[in-house]
């Protein structure tokens, strides 16, 4: 029936006239967000790195305070204690010297030098 004032159909009589709300966008599918952070590291100069840690580096971490004993399941706290300690070794320009605790000390002298501590 037509609206004697407009000259339009009455919605009422035609209900695929009634405007509704247009449907909620799709969410974005995991591998699209995981794509955008990666692009977006990228940008930043980010990086990720696969890394294995065994279980003596996770309780020397603990030790030192660099991650709390209730996270060391945690894959993320492990990570963040792993980047403060590079941060912060890199702020005190530590090097892999001769004689440091780095590549060319053997596993003695680490764990000697670790009970001085």
């Amino acid at each position: 029936m037509m609206d004697a004032n407009s000259g339009h159909a009455n919605a009422l009589e035609y209900p695929a006239m009634i405007e509704t709300d247009p449907s909620p966008a799709q969410q974005p599918s995991p591998v699209a967000n995981r794509m955008r952070r990666s692009r977006a590291r990228r940008r930043r100069g980010e990086t990720i790195v696969p890394l294995e840690v065994g279980p003596d580096l996770i309780s020397n971490l603990v030790a030192l305070g660099w991650l709390p004993e209730d996270d060391k399941g945690d894959k993320s706290a492990i990570a963040r204690a792993l980047t403060q300690l590079a941060e912060r070794a890199l702020w005190a320009n530590v090097t892999p010297a001769a004689g440091s605790l780095g590549r060319s000390a053997s596993r003695a002298t680490f764990a000697s030098a670790r009970s001085i501590r």
